[in-house]
């Protein structure tokens, strides 16, 4: 991520202008709750904000409605220059270092035969450099969670075992942790949440517990009370959304004007305001799953833990899910390390930082996501065709080193690391063969979660 001076408060207004041209009206409103949240200790001004998004809100929908009127166009006009004008207010008044751009969301593949940055640990060097800290150095302050060699079995010692898993979770940064059904993921997520203690290995929260070496004495409460952990089927709640996080942010220490001013900011943020006095059973899959990450936030965590969270959201709210949590973890003032486990791969990878995917409890790969296939010795495109698998290898020819169905008309095929996408989607046009999907996952996890479908 590349970094903004506060000296150059043009740049957040070029984000916000860039956004409202694309008419992405919504996005410009999240950005300026953003930059109020991080850039402002004036609660005046946040509720300044939070007005504006609101009004924003209201117009869109009336459009929405209605369609757009001379007077609608107006009161857009007006409503964005205040927002403009904010957004500078808050540089000018703002009193941080260098903060970190969040990294917008693109589903675009590496191409080919790119090479990971050079100052990017491999697997084996991370795992020296803690062991090397872990002998005689004091743990990194700024790691939310670290461990290494962390194994967890079934009683007995029988079945599944867990580990040895070495991982670290540092504000600002997102790890995803994936693999199929049974890999272990759920299990880990209940080990770094402190609700599981592993049979063996070294584990630390040099962030959440500063100055504990020794696991054994570690505070749980303390701990646990730090850690926000959005389960994948949440349990049922009563009363109203705004009441349930009203009492969660009490709980958490806010009491008066500060607690409803930070409840308002994630109902808002969270596209949630229209709801705040709806019940569960008003709720949709998606709002309910937004709700739970508002009570995680006002709960102000320093760690941020989601179990599967895209399963109940279609894929335009899945992208605005994984944008939100991209935001929230490149806060200035309050970056969030965040821990997400999902079956959504290409989403994942979309937004992680990290990866570690699991195979059989056992961890295939850990690393930045551009390291992702970098030592692979051929490439793999994942592509639906409405033929079978003989009149596709016959069309690729010598180009397929193999190919097989992964789902109903839907194959993986793996080539020479020479062949291009450009060339197999080629070979397919001239064969009369028609696409009606085509992606590049040379470098995506796809490819270890295909063998470990095989190996099962």
């Amino acid at each position: 991520m590349t970094a903004i001076s506060l000296a150059e408060p043009d740049a957040h207004r070029a984000e916000v202008q860039a956004l409202i041209a694309k008419n992405e009206v919504r996005r410009a409103c999240d950005r300026l709750l953003d930059f109020a949240r991080d850039y402002s200790t004036d609660a005046a001004r946040l509720r300044e904000a939070l007005s504006l998004s609101r009004d924003l809100e209201e117009l869109r929908d009336e459009e929405r409605r209605y369609g757009q009127t001379d007077g609608s166009r107006s009161r857009r006009r007006m409503l964005i220059d205040s927002l403009l004008q904010l957004v500078d207010l808050l540089h000018e008044k703002a009193d941080l270092p260098e903060t970190p751009t969040p990294r917008a969301l693109h589903l675009v593949q590496p191409a080919a035969g790119d090479e990971p940055k050079p100052d990017r640990l491999s697997l084996e060097e991370d795992r020296q450099r803690f062991l090397a800290g872990r002998d005689g150095e004091a743990p990194d302050p700024t790691l939310a969670y670290q461990c290494s060699g962390v194994v967890r079995g079934h009683k007995g010692g029988v079945g599944f075992r867990l580990g040895e898993i070495e991982l670290e979770l540092r504000p600002g940064e997102i790890t995803g942790l994936v693999g199929v059904n049974g890999a272990g993921k759920t299990t880990l997520l209940r080990i770094v949440a402190g609700e599981l203690l592993p049979d063996d290995g070294h584990y630390l929260y040099p962030l959440l517990a500063p100055g504990v070496t020794d696991p054994a004495r570690l505070d749980w409460r303390v701990v646990r009370s730090q850690i926000a952990h959005v389960r994948q089927r949440p349990h049922r709640w009563f009363g109203r959304v705004v009441e349930n996080l009203y009492h969660e942010a009490a709980w958490h220490g806010l009491r008066g004007q500060a607690n409803r001013d930070h409840v308002d900011f994630f109902l808002q943020r969270l596209g949630l305001e229209r709801y705040r006095h709806a019940r569960w059973s008003q709720l949709s899959g998606g709002f309910k799953l937004r709700f739970e990450l508002a009570k995680a936030l006002v709960s102000r965590p320093r760690l941020l833990i989601l179990d599967e969270p895209l399963a109940p959201l279609d894929i335009d709210t899945q992208l605005m899910f994984l944008q939100d949590l991209r935001d929230l973890a490149a806060s200035a003032r309050h970056p969030l390390p965040i821990l997400i486990s999902s079956q959504h791969l290409y989403e994942t990878e979309t937004v992680a930082d990290k990866l570690l995917f699991l195979v059989d409890g056992q961890p295939e790969f850990y690393g930045p996501v551009e390291q992702i296939g970098a030592n692979r010795e051929e490439n793999a495109f994942e592509l639906s065709v409405a033929v079978d698998k003989q009149a596709l290898l016959a069309a690729l020819g010598h180009l397929a080193h193999e190919c097989h169905r992964s789902a109903l008309q839907t194959f993986l095929v793996r080539t020479p690391l020479t062949t291009l996408a450009a060339e197999v989607l080629r070979r397919l046009v001239d064969a009369g063969i028609a696409v009606s999907y085509f992606r590049d996952v040379s470098r995506s996890t796809r490819t270890l979660f295909d063998s470990a479908r095989e190996q099962a």
